[in-house]
Formats: C-alpha cells, structure tokens, sequence
C-alpha cells in the first residue's frame, strides 16, 4: 500500500529528497556528498530523520524549479559534484528566503490564495491613498469656493457702498443744477428793471431842466 504524501511535498519528491538532507548535502564539512536521502516505503521519513529521531520535513512545494535543477545535477553525465554542491545550496538558500518572507504554506493553492491576498491588500491600501487624496483636494476645492463667496460678498458691499456715493454725488448734482437755472434767471430779470428805474430817472430831469 503506497504511504499517502505529506502535506506540501512534490510527488517527484517524495521518498527521494526532504530538506534536512538537502542542508546536509549543502554543508561543506564531513564529506556531504556522500550522504544519501532514502525513503522507505513503510515510514512517512527518510532514513536520515529516522536516525536522527527528527520530523522528516519534505522539500518545500514552491521549490520546484530548485527541486528540477538538482534532478538535473545528479542526472549529468559525467557528474560535476561542484554543480551538484551549488543546487543544494540554492535550494537551502531560497527555501531559507522564503520561509522568511511567507508564512507555512502546505500547497500551491495556499500559495496562490496568499499571494491573491496579498494582492489584494494592496490594492486597498492603493485605494485607501486615492481616498485621502481626493479628500484633501475636495478640501482644498471647498477653501478656495469659501474664499470666492468671501470675496464675491466684499465685492458686494463695495458695489453697494459705491452705489449710494454715486446717487450722493447725482443729487448734489442736481442741486447744483437747480441753483445754477435759479441764478441764471435772477441774473437775466436784474438789467430789465434797472434801465426803466434809469430812463425814469431821465425823464423827470428832462421836466425839470425847463421848469428852472
């Protein structure tokens, strides 16, 4: 009966590689290339965590391209053990960043959600910031209105205070005016009634020049 896969291992994987053996394979000391990842097929460990009394922990399932390169190293003809020791390495190394950078996720769909969430989170956060934005400039757009009804009503007052100056300065005009016609026509009956008081006045002289 097949021993069912852990959690988060590739099938290609299993029960030839886990990633206590790739860290060991990738220690430069105690000859590491001569150490071996065995499975067997009654126990859900490698022969090397059997020994060690430690949790098998099976190669990480977004480490496949990695998982691919080492396939490709030991599958090489004739064999370059210093290409071999690299893959290990570069598997330990961006397993080491990943799990850094990513929670314990126990497949590709895990991964998929997590990285839509991520996505996700910021495409809020994007949407947050155009909010703020848009919030500062309606405040701003409302400042400058404020200041143009403020303006407007100033402009306002002014119209109405030089309104009144204007129709202070048509009636004095006016009365101005009225005096002036007035004036005009007392200055016009003036030399009428002095030339009659004067021909008068000659003509009583001349009746009494011959009296005397």
């Amino acid at each position: 009966m097949p021993v069912l896969l852990p959690p988060g291992a590739l099938p290609a994987a299993y029960r030839v590689l886990c990633m206590r053996c790739v860290r060991r394979i990738g220690t430069p000391d105690d000859a590491p290339m001569e150490h071996e990842c065995v499975w067997s097929e009654k126990s859900s460990k490698c022969a090397y965590c059997v020994k060690q009394k430690a949790p098998c922990v099976p190669i990480l399932w977004f480490l496949e391209e990695e998982y691919a390169a080492i396939v490709a190293a030991e599958a090489a003809t004739p064999p370059v053990p210093a290409t071999t020791l690299k893959t290990y390495k570069e598997v330990a190394r961006v397993a080491d960043l990943s799990s850094a950078a990513m929670p314990a996720l126990r497949s590709p769909f895990e991964g998929a959600q997590y990285i839509q969430g991520l996505a996700t989170l910021a495409a809020i956060k994007d949407l947050a910031a155009a909010v703020e934005g848009l919030k500062e400039d309606t405040g701003k757009l409302l400042a400058g209105q404020a200041r143009a009804v403020s303006l407007l009503g100033t402009v306002d007052k002014t119209t109405d205070k030089v309104g009144k100056e204007v129709s202070f300065v048509a009636t004095a005009v006016a009365k101005v005016e009225k005096a002036v016609g007035k004036l005009a026509g007392a200055v016009a009956v003036a030399p009428r009634n002095g030339g009659k008081r004067k021909r008068g006045e000659e003509e009583e002289g001349n009746g009494e020049n011959p009296i005397g």
